[in-house]
């Protein structure tokens, strides 16, 4: 009898594991075809089930999940950045734990893409007015870089345009933890066609430099900033 259950136990799941697949694959044949939506219908019959499998089919969910949100965004869901963002680093996650990298380079190359959509996305609020809207998306920049501390500078100063207080002073108590003080580094070249210089971030500007477009790479630090006191705000 306990030999039974066993071999039922295995089977119910060996049925799921092959449930889970099909999903995927559905959700990634409908990506292919631009229905970034029934691929996101197809991954949601997957989800509840996902924890319990093992951890190559985990990346390979959250990987294409993550594809599927971050191109909902693209196309104006603006709730959906987040759940990309989370996907992907949930990818990261999964293959560090279980030392298989299948999905990393492509993942840090499209959580690249999502915080540049994000940047865009939130100059557009910014220019709308939108400023909460604007500062969440900088933040989420943030969150998935957190190395460029910048984003969550501009995240505060969207928050103060919009009076939205309380927010920024979570940012500015962020950006005081991890030691901010505005300092960085500007990367700069120069367009040979059009012979002036701009500034790019540094894998960009010395890939550019390499490819005999730009010349004359400059790294120009930038001075501090003195974060505003929100006590005067209020």
């Amino acid at each position: 009898m306990k030999t039974k259950v066993l071999i039922l136990a295995a089977m119910s799941f060996a049925m799921v594991g092959f449930a889970q697949k099909d999903e995927i694959k559905t959700a990634e044949k409908a990506l292919k075809g631009g229905d970034s939506m029934a691929a996101k219908t197809a991954l949601e019959a997957a989800a509840g089930s996902i924890s319990g499998a093992d951890e190559k089919l985990q990346a390979q969910y959250y990987f294409v999940r993550g594809k599927a949100y971050a191109d909902l965004a693209k196309k104006g869901d603006a709730s959906a950045f987040q759940e990309a963002a989370t996907s992907f680093q949930k990818v990261i996650e999964v293959e560090e734990k279980s030392g298989k990298a299948k999905y990393g380079v492509e993942t840090k190359q499209h959580m690249a893409a999502l915080t540049a959509d994000l940047v865009n996305a939130a100059v557009k609020d910014n220019g709308e007015e939108k400023y909460k809207e604007a500062a969440e998306k900088l933040y989420t920049s943030f969150k998935i870089s957190p190395q460029d501390t910048s984003y969550l500078y501009y995240a505060a100063s969207s928050a103060v345009k919009g009076g939205h207080y309380d927010q920024a002073l979570g940012y500015y108590e962020e950006l005081k933890d991890v030691g901010y003080d505005g300092s960085g580094t500007v990367f700069k070249a120069t367009n040979i066609e059009s012979g002036e210089v701009e500034e790019m971030d540094k894998i960009q500007r010395d890939l550019m430099v390499k490819s005999g477009t730009y010349k004359d790479p400059i790294d120009e630090k930038t001075p501090s900033k003195n974060l505003r006191s929100l006590r005067t705000l209020h």
